[in-house]
Order: structure tokens, then C-alpha cells, then sequence
């Protein structure tokens, strides 16, 4: 009758070693991703609020370049709506506005201009954003692949 009592002993504290290494484990694992989540961000000008990123879609200003051709002080999405000489861009985050100036640059194959911006086509921009997120744009490149001079997308 002793020995089952220690062998019951034995298999609870082995569950509970195995458990408590188990938690120990994933402990570790949470505070390792969160250093690295706050790490990423904090290289990036800050951690998204209500699920979208800072300055409204649009990255701190620096020129395009980083780990994965990521962009900084732009934004990319696909143009929803032209409007003169002001594009609505939608972003995986969001919706953002963008203005174009006398000074912004329109690439494609080719050096573009502003009637080739098309509702469908999809863009990397490459600005300022103000305080309400809106993107000034310094150079737009047209990454849509079917895109050919003078088609309609």
C-alpha cells in the first residue's frame, strides 16, 4: 500500500515539474516577443494605436529603404479615388489622403505624370504626413504590374 502512495507522490510531482517548465517556458517566450515587438516599433516612430500604424498609415521620413524595402515617410496601398491633385489610397490599416505638389515625382517604367494615376492602380508614396495623417507626396511609383502606358487598369 506504501508504494502506490509514492509512486502517486512521484507522478504528481513529475506533472508538476513538467508544468511548471511548461509556464517557465512560455513566460520566456512572451517576454522575448515582446522585446522584440517593441524593439520593431520603436526603430518605426512608435507602436500602432487602435490597430493602425503611426502618423496615420504613413512611416517617419527618412527615404524608402530598410529591412524588406519597407518604406519610411510614404505610405502604399491601392488608389481608390483621384481627385485633382489629391489621391485617397487605401492602406491594409487604412484609408489615407495624399497630396500632390508641383515638386512630387511620378514614376513608372518610364517618368509618369499625374494623369496616370488611375482608381485601381497600386502605389508606393513617398511623403510627410501632418497631424491628421494626411500625406504630402514627394514621389509616387506605380507598382502595378499590368500596367503599360496609355491602357486603362
Amino acid at each position: 500500500m506504501k508504494k502506490w502512495i509514492w509512486i502517486a507522490l512521484s507522478v504528481v510531482a513529475a506533472l508538476a515539474l513538467a508544468g511548471g517548465g511548461f509556464w517557465a517556458g512560455m513566460t520566456y517566450q512572451a517576454s522575448q516577443a515582446a522585446a522584440t515587438r517593441n524593439n520593431f516599433y520603436s526603430q518605426r516612430g512608435g507602436a500602432p494605436t487602435n490597430g493602425t500604424m503611426p502618423n496615420g498609415g504613413a512611416m517617419p521620413s527618412g527615404g524608402q529603404g530598410g529591412q524588406g524595402g519597407m518604406m519610411r515617410g510614404g505610405v502604399s496601398g491601392q488608389i481608390k479615388t483621384v481627385d485633382g491633385s489629391t489621391l485617397t489610397i487605401s492602406t491594409p490599416q487604412n484609408v489615407t489622403t495624399v497630396v500632390l505638389t508641383a515638386d512630387t515625382v511620378i514614376k513608372k517604367t518610364t517618368t509618369g505624370a499625374a494623369s496616370d494615376l488611375q482608381t485601381g492602380l497600386q502605389v508606393m508614396i513617398t511623403g510627410k504626413a501632418d497631424d491628421k495623417g494626411t500625406v504630402t507626396a514627394t514621389q509616387i511609383t506605380i507598382v502595378d504590374g499590368s500596367f503599360t502606358a496609355g491602357a486603362k487598369p
